[in-house]
């Protein structure tokens, strides 16, 4: 179909809502919580993930320009989010992992010595210390979200973390 329009999408297990923006039937932009900073990809695979909501397609078309626009296929963006919610549920298999609503605390007295993490980790770990979320991290970082999980079961296995 060729429609223009929003597809608002509602995720009941965290409240959170989707747009996706369709442009003659093409999705060129989305947001989840109206969060500009997240790469629209992202946003529309993290979408993709969720189990449990309701959608409906609204007559109403983004204003103005999006800061980003989706430049990957939607064929390309649904083989991504099929790859990282099937390696996301492998490792759960084998771990624990921590969704979007777990809270992420940091173990006190630390095992390692800070200064020994790499610096991408120290970054996650400084959001923790600082009162961040795991949610705020998932929806900041440019990473996707399956890199994120596995940065942070990694440092819940060096004993740096809890969920």
């Amino acid at each position: 179909s060729r429609k223009t329009g929003t597809l608002v999408i509602r995720n009941q297990d965290d409240s959170s809502t989707g747009h996706i923006y369709l442009r003659e039937g093409m999705a060129f932009y989305a947001t989840i919580n109206a969060n500009e900073a997240m790469e629209p990809e992202k946003a529309l695979i993290r979408m993709l993930s969720w189990s449990n909501g309701n959608f409906g397609l609204e007559n109403t078309e983004y204003e103005g320009t999006p800061p980003k626009q989706i430049r990957t296929s939607l064929g390309h963006v649904l083989m991504e989010a099929a790859r990282q919610n099937d390696e996301i549920e492998h490792l759960a298999e084998r771990y624990e992992v921590p969704r979007y609503t777990t809270e992420v605390t940091l173990v006190r007295p630390s095992k390692v010595r800070w200064r020994e993490l790499k610096h991408e980790d120290l970054d996650l770990i400084q959001d923790l210390a600082e009162g961040r979320g795991w949610a705020f991290i998932m929806d900041t970082y440019v990473e996707d979200d399956l890199k994120l999980t596995h940065r942070l079961v990694d440092l819940k296995k060096r004993g740096l973390v809890t969920f």
